[in-house]
């Protein structure tokens, strides 16, 4: 795994983009899967990512539940974010 890539460092990278909100609307594509935002809940200290559908559904997965793969993916893609 990458050195700096932990749950603290991705919390600051969506600090950095969401610049007032602890949430970011952004496309995150990461092996064929979309995601419309990530967002950090303070109380529980949970990474949220948001994949919305047609209609009002609204799916959400808890960033630590994932792969460690697609963790890394979400990660390098906020960073480019970030660097960009």
């Amino acid at each position: 795994m990458l050195n700096g890539m932990n749950k603290k460092n991705l919390v600051s990278l969506i600090k950095i983009l969401g610049i007032t909100c602890d949430e970011v609307f952004i496309n995150i594509i990461v092996d064929d899967i979309q995601f419309q935002s990530i967002e950090w809940r303070r109380k529980g200290n949970q990474v949220i990512l948001h994949r919305f559908l047609e209609g009002e559904i609204e799916l959400e997965f808890n960033y630590d539940e994932l792969p460690r793969k697609l963790k890394k993916e979400i990660y390098l893609f906020l960073l480019r974010e970030t660097l960009n």
